[in-house]
């Protein structure tokens, strides 16, 4: 994966669009892309500690339909 940032918020995006969890705005607190360092592979200013995706929405988000494949790699 060569942009992880870029990744997580298509993923991001995706959600948003197909959860119906009323806190689903929440999966951008605490992300913090200041300090990641792609080329040195270093995670460690990775912060995600606070970024919560809600797993009861997504199982029942048909990713199908979300065409994930295509939003993540377009």
């Amino acid at each position: 994966i060569k942009d992880i940032q870029s990744l997580y918020q298509k993923m991001t995006k995706l959600y948003i669009e197909h959860s119906e969890n009323k806190n689903r705005m929440k999966v951008f607190a605490g992300t913090n892309f200041i300090d990641f360092n792609m080329t040195g592979q270093n995670l460690s200013g990775f912060v995600l500690t606070l970024s919560r995706f809600y797993f009861e929405d997504l199982l029942n988000i048909n990713f199908t339909d979300a065409n994930l494949g295509d939003a993540i790699f377009s």
